[in-house]
């Protein structure tokens, strides 16, 4: 049987987190380091609708960028 993964928790935090979070990205890149390497990912996001409890199993979902109010660097 092999080892299960841990479960980690990551919030995507502020869009601007890139440029002025440098504690929370060397976080980031060291939990990146310690993990081995996933078959999968589940990610859960509060930002899409649905009546019902929903999941999609696209392999690429598409993607909504909105980056009105954004610093231009992002």
């Amino acid at each position: 049987m092999s080892a299960r993964m841990p479960v980690v928790f990551v919030s995507h935090g502020a869009p601007d987190a890139l440029l002025k979070a440098p504690g929370a990205v060397a976080c980031w890149r060291e939990i990146g380091r310690q993990l081995p390497e996933p078959k999968a990912i589940l990610a859960l996001s509060a930002h899409w609708e649905a009546r019902v409890p929903t999941a999609s199993l696209t392999g690429a979902p598409a993607t909504i960028h909105d980056f009105s109010g954004v610093a231009p660097a992002l």
